[in-house]
């Protein structure tokens, strides 16, 4: 069939024009979820930097803190709590919640920008729940030795955050387990269609289009120039 819109022909089975990338058909809107991947992939890739930026300069923040002569000559009260101890505690928090609020980016983000692997976002945020637990932890440790003499208390803060880092690490472990069949597929078939003649793969949904295709006839995905360069210098 010709396209409506530059009048190329193409196969009747193409969903989108493999020319000018338009749809061929009515109730398609792959075209315009391609820009909003690229965009989440990009505001994903900011956020990280932004949180790789901070958590450093809360740490050093920390260090200054409990430098600073001061400070660690402030009185601690009776019961062993000091207002550095306070300080840790708060930044530590401020430092959990940072890390909460980018798990929700992650969970929010990831499968737009990568689709055929929004099992790998399941794997960041358990990583970043486990330093969530971690820093919990840390941070309510002294408030329990200081203020509670009962050592059971600790001994059950211990196995709930034991308890929680298995659930979060077996939940990561089995997406990843399921899915891992797919993604050998998808690697072994992206590896043999690079080596046909006169086609050309969709990095977006790996279907196999013609060499000459500016579009995927598939997704509606532009065929990046790499892909007709890798093929050209075979």
């Amino acid at each position: 069939m010709n396209c409506p819109y530059c009048d190329t022909q193409n196969d009747p089975s193409y969903q989108f024009c493999m020319n000018c990338g338009k749809s061929l058909g009515k109730g398609t809107t792959a075209p315009k979820q391609a820009p909003l991947a690229r965009s989440s992939s990009e505001l994903l890739g900011v956020l990280t930097v932004r949180l790789l930026l901070a958590l450093p300069g809360l740490w050093l923040i920390r260090t200054i803190i409990n430098w600073l002569p001061f400070a660690r000559e402030l009185p601690v009260s009776e019961t062993g709590f000091s207002v550095l101890m306070f300080i840790n505690m708060m930044i530590s928090i401020i430092v959990v919640l940072l890390l909460l609020s980018y798990t929700g980016t992650v969970r929010g983000l990831w499968p737009q920008a990568y689709p055929r692997y929004r099992e790998v976002g399941f794997v960041i945020m358990a990583v970043v729940y486990i330093g969530v637990l971690i820093l919990v932890y840390n941070a309510f440790l002294p408030l329990i030795v200081v203020f509670s003499d009962d050592p059971s208390i600790l001994i059950v803060f211990q196995a709930l955050l034991l308890l929680f880092s298995a659930i979060i690490l077996g939940y990561a472990f089995l997406g990843v387990y399921r899915k891992l069949p797919a993604w050998l597929t998808m690697i072994r078939q992206d590896q043999l269609f690079s080596f046909k003649d006169n086609m050309v793969v969709c990095l977006n949904c790996g279907h196999l289009n013609d060499m000459n295709a500016a579009f995927c006839s598939t997704c509606g995905q532009q065929i990046t120039n790499v892909n007709k360069l890798d093929k050209e210098n075979e």
